[in-house]
């Protein structure tokens, strides 16, 4: 992938894999210049990623993707930002048809960037660590 996609633009600044009950191979990449959150698919047996994202989301210029956490169900994704919050994004449909939908997480908007995200194994809870503003 040279953190880039298929026409080669882009910083690599995260990847998680995604855990999918369908048994899916599919990875979520941040990205900086131009900033975007992206799900690529993965095929075991050329060890290589889908040529085009299955799914993608434009950050606002100025923000760039920090950090992900994928829930271990797989259907949400956060993912912390370089302005200071984070964003939960809800994964829909099978690996041949993706769609992501967006909402900002309250409590961690205006936190300072969190450089690391976690889920619990059984996803009842999650943790942060990063730099706290006041």
């Amino acid at each position: 992938m040279d953190g880039g996609d298929s026409s080669g633009k882009g910083t690599m600044t995260c990847a998680m894999w995604i855990r999918r009950p369908e048994n899916a191979h599919l990875v979520v990449l941040g990205k900086s210049s131009p900033s975007s959150l992206e799900i690529f698919s993965f095929d075991p047996k050329t060890t290589s990623l889908s040529p085009s994202p299955k799914a993608k989301f434009e950050f606002e210029e100025g923000i760039n993707p920090v950090a992900i956490a994928v829930h271990p169900s797989g259907d949400d994704v956060v993912c912390s930002t370089s302005t200071g919050g984070c964003k939960l994004f809800e994964v829909y449909g099978r690996e041949d048809y993706i769609k992501l939908t967006t909402k900002d997480l309250a409590p961690l908007q205006g936190v300072g960037p969190q450089k690391c995200l976690a889920f619990s194994v059984d996803g009842t809870r999650f943790a942060t660590g990063g730099v706290v503003s006041y």
